[in-house]
This record gives structure tokens, sequence and C-alpha cells, in this order.
């Protein structure tokens, strides 16, 4: 599911359901600075990739507040980002879904003192959305659903928090944004999303670039949403671009970023720049990285060397691996078979561009992906 996807689906239901739970007594995170320094420090370590240093800080923080959301909280995140993906029944999953289970637990006893509600809150709404998504990456909809059903009053209360509390400007412009960007990429949703407050998305946009230069857990979840949503939706390449250099200038070991920055200099024609990284993630152990390097490859090869034999084995490679490994980099299966599409046009092979194209459509929400297949789509 692609990220839009599963940020979006703390939308879907409005019943709220909580668990109930003993209330604690402190401690507050929001008036420790000590140990917010502490955090960022762990978190800019995990983001860096250095795992066993960010987990050794995470665990100085277990004497005060090993009984807080915060401790299951960072070690769930960290492993998140430690096996990026994860996969289907791996013990990884088993574990990072209980550690936000006895976040969201912790989270809800702290919602019940008047000093811990904010941040109760905060813990409450990302606990239920991150194990959403792993619902959702292995397609259990319904269970993803009723995260996201459990996640949505912790949703509402994020709007009332948002001057208090930084970190959920991220929220709030997710949801700004997609209640209004999400009807016009699927037109039959319009009469359901009419039940919610409305959006807007130049304010959601303002929202979330907040985030990346207030909040220390979202800061750069939301650098990863603009990303996203300046390439796919906005087509404003260069501002994704420039967020994802900053990102990368940021935590140069992070593997994530720098196949982000890869894409981001082939969508901006840097091709020189982004020869050696694609080099570099065609050498990664990691599946999922190799799949967007077969992909950036290919369009290297079509876009930069006009070597078009060479780009359609790339890109066959791409779709190929995905189909053996079920997790793909977002979107960037719909480019693969977009690239294929044009590549049988020049072959003069209609046929096979129309099929390439039609599963363009179906791997991606990318607009100018779906706007250059239907463009084709309609004349033949």
């Amino acid at each position: 599911m692609t990220r839009w996807a599963w940020a979006l689906v703390l939308l879907l239901l409005i019943t709220v359901s909580h668990a109930h739970s003993r209330p604690t007594a402190g401690p507050y995170l929001l008036q420790d600075s000590a140990a917010m320094a502490e955090v960022k420090r762990g978190i800019d370590l995990m983001y860096n990739y250095q795992f066993a240093e960010a987990t050794t800080v995470f665990e100085t923080l277990r004497p005060r507040y090993g009984k807080h959301p915060l401790y299951p909280f960072v070690h769930a995140l960290l492993l998140y980002w430690k096996e990026l993906p994860i996969l289907h029944s791996s013990a990884a999953t088993a574990s990072l879904r209980a550690l936000l289970e006895e976040s969201i637990t912790l989270a809800e006893g702290l919602r019940k003192d008047p000093d811990g509600a904010v941040e109760g809150s905060f813990f409450a709404l990302f606990s239920h959305a991150l194990l959403a998504k792993t619902y959702a990456d292995e397609e259990e909809t319904m269970k993803a659903v009723n995260e996201a059903r459990k996640a949505y009053p912790y949703l509402k209360e994020g709007f009332e928090y948002q001057r208090q509390y930084a970190e959920f400007y991220i929220s709030t412009g997710l949801y700004n944004y997609y209640r209004e960007r999400y009807p016009q990429l699927y037109p039959v949703y319009k009469p359901f999303v009419y039940f919610f407050a409305d959006g807007n998305m130049a304010l959601g946009l303002q929202q979330l670039e907040k985030a990346t230069r207030e909040g220390v857990f979202t800061r750069m979840e939301a650098f990863r949403f603009l990303i996203h949503i300046y390439i796919s939706y906005e087509e404003n390449t260069a501002k994704g671009h420039r967020l994802a250099a900053e990102a990368h200038r940021l935590y140069p070991q992070n593997t994530y970023f720098r196949m982000i920055m890869t894409e981001t200099l082939l969508l901006t024609h840097q091709y020189t720049a982004a020869r050696p990284r694609i080099d570099a993630l065609l050498r990664e152990d990691n599946t999922y990285y190799r799949i967007a390097a077969h992909l950036f490859d290919g369009w290297w090869q079509e876009k930069a060397a006009h070597a078009l034999e060479a780009a359609q084995k790339a890109y066959r490679q791409a779709i190929a691996l995905q189909t053996t490994y079920r997790y793909a980099p977002d979107d960037m299966l719909g480019w693969a078979h977009a690239g294929l599409a044009r590549i049988a046009i020049v072959q003069e092979n209609p046929d096979e561009a129309r099929a390439q194209y039609k599963q363009a459509l179906k791997s991606t929400s990318d607009l100018s992906v779906h706007r250059e297949a239907e463009a084709y789509l309609r004349k033949h």
C-alpha cells in the first residue's frame, strides 16, 4: 500500500473504540528537555542507520521512561527502520506489533492524567497508525481499518493540540492535504468524503513543512510524505529533489534516503550524478533497494544512454524481482511499466504498449504516469 493510502486510512471511520487501562502518573516528556535531547540524539542515530548506537541511547531512557509509551514506541520505530521493509509473518513483524500494542496501552493510561493528555494522544495516534501500516502492507485490510478507526479520535485531538505539540503537524497536514487530493485522484469516493470536514491542500503542505522544521519523532516522516507529494501529485520535482537532498545530507548512511535522492536526480535530469548512485544501489543485499536500482538503471539507459534494449532488460528485472519479492518502493513499478510501454511504441508494438500502460495505471497513483498512459490509451 502506498504512503498516502496508509495515512489516509485514518480518515475512513468515525466510530470511536477505546481500550481502558489504569491511569499512570508521570513522568511527562513535554516537561523534560533533557530527555527530549536524548530522544533526538537517538532518533538522529537511528535515521543514520547507526542502530546499535541508537539502541544504547534509547536504553538510557528506560529507568525514567520504561513505563511511558515513549520507550516501546522508539524501539518500534527503530525496528521498523532497521528491518525496512518488514516481511510477512517474520519475527520482526511480531516484535514490532507487540511494541506498538504496549505503547498504545501505556498511552491510553497516560491520557487519563490531564498533564499527560497531549503526549498520550500523540503516542496513541502514531502507534495505531504504524500498526495500521503493518496490516495494510500485508493486505490485511480489515485489521488495518480497525486500527485506523481507533486512531481517528486522536487524529481529531491533534487539531487542538498542534500548537502545543508540533509533532501533530504531520497528522493535521496529511488530513488537510489528502482530504482534498484523494477525491481528485478517485472521484468515485467524492460522496463518501463529503461527510468529513473540509481540508485545505495548501494549508496541509504548510503544516507538513512545519513538521519538517519542528518535529522530533515525525520530522523525517514528514520529509518522506512531502517528497512523495511533490513528486507524484504536485509534480514539483525540483522541490522534491531539494527535500531529498536535505534528507540525504542529514543522514548520509540512510539507504532509503539515498534511494529517494537517486530518484529525484533522475527526475531532474541529473543523469551524471545519478549513475554512481544507481550502481551502489545495485550492489545492495536488500531486494527492496535492488528493485529500485533496476528501475533507475532502466530509466538511465532509456533517457540518458538511449540504449533501449538495456533499458528494457532493466525494467523487466525490476518487475521480475517484485513478482518474487512482493514488496516494491511506492509507485516505482508503475514507472517500470510505463518505460516498457514507451519502448514498445518505439519498437512499433502497439499491443504491448497498451498492455504495459494498462498495467502502469494499476501500479501507481503518480499523476504524470497516469496522464502519459491515459493519453496513449485514448488514441490507441
